[in-house]
C-alpha cells in the first residue's frame, strides 16, 4: 500500500479520536453535573462523583497525548456551560416573568 494512505488513516484516525474525546468529555460533564444536583442528597454521592470527575482527568493527563487532553477539556467545559449555564438562563427568564 502506498504510504499516502496510511498518512490519510492517520489523519483519519486522530479526527475519530478528537471527536471521541469531545464527546466523552460532553458526556462525561452532563452526567456528573445532573447526578451532582438531581442524585441522592447524600454527601459522599457528591464527594465520590466529583473525585471521580477529577481522577479520569488526572489519568487522562498521565496517559494520553495533549491534544487528547484538550479535547476531552473542550467538551467537558461545552458541557459545564450547557448545564450550568442554562439554568442560569432560565432562573433569569422567571425572574422577568414575575
Amino acid at each position: 500500500m502506498p504510504p499516502v494512505l496510511y498518512e490519510v488513516l492517520n489523519i483519519l484516525g486522530f479526527l475519530l479520536r478528537l471527536a471521541g474525546m469531545i464527546v466523552l468529555g460532553l458526556a462525561v460533564s452532563l452526567f456528573t453535573v445532573e447526578i451532582f444536583k438531581k442524585g441522592l442528597q447524600v454527601w459522599m454521592v457528591q464527594v465520590a462523583l466529583f473525585l471521580g470527575f477529577i481522577g479520569l482527568v488526572i489519568a487522562l493527563s498521565t496517559f494520553t497525548s495533549p491534544g487528547t487532553l484538550g479535547a476531552f477539556g473542550l467538551g467537558a467545559g461545552a458541557g459545564l456551560l450547557l448545564r450550568l449555564g442554562l439554568k442560569k438562563a432560565d432562573n433569569e427568564e422567571e425572574a422577568k416573568k414575575e
